[in-house]
């Protein structure tokens, strides 16, 4: 869930840099995963509107 919500952001002109809090060095591997999340124009959209809810 939290890479889609990463990778949404990054969709986002409004952002221009992610920092998400990590303590651990392998939190910061695993957020790098997010890199990896490709989200549809569809999937864009959905997620737009649920947070317009």
């Amino acid at each position: 869930m939290a890479h889609v919500v990463l990778a949404w952001y990054l969709t986002r002109d409004a952002i221009d840099a992610l920092i998400p809090g990590a303590k651990r060095p392998e939190q910061v591997t695993e957020n790098l995963k997010t890199l990896e999340v490709r989200l549809t124009p569809e999937e864009i959209d959905r997620i737009d509107r649920i947070f317009q809810a």
